[in-house]
């Protein structure tokens, strides 16, 4: 029986250790050239977030600059986030909780 292929794998998991980055901080790796912060919470995420965001995704990118970061959020961000990130080459993705793959910090 033949294996069927698809276009969407499931992302990985990668340690962000590897990046100079906290250990509560949660990467996936989507595709070969694209890497995923995961932000999953409730409260909306505000400018200070988004600074902060982007000095992650500029570690990632030092540490692999072949890669294009992208933030994955359950959280509504605000639209000056939004922009402010998007202008700096960050591309923020809503997360839908049906969508989540895998959260080392859940316990079941």
């Amino acid at each position: 029986m033949k294996k069927k292929s698809s276009k969407t794998s499931e992302p990985k998991a990668l340690d962000p250790k590897e990046f100079g980055l906290s250990s509560r901080i949660v990467l996936e790796s989507v595709e070969p050239h694209r890497i995923r912060i995961v932000k999953r919470r409730k409260s909306r995420i505000i400018m200070k977030d988004g600074q902060q965001l982007l000095q992650q995704a500029r570690l990632i990118k030092r540490h692999r600059p072949d890669v294009t970061v992208e933030i994955a959020t359950t959280a509504p961000v605000c639209s000056k986030t939004r922009t402010y990130l998007q202008e700096h080459g960050v591309r923020v993705i809503p997360l839908l909780t049906e969508e989540i793959s895998w959260n080392p910090t859940r316990k079941t």
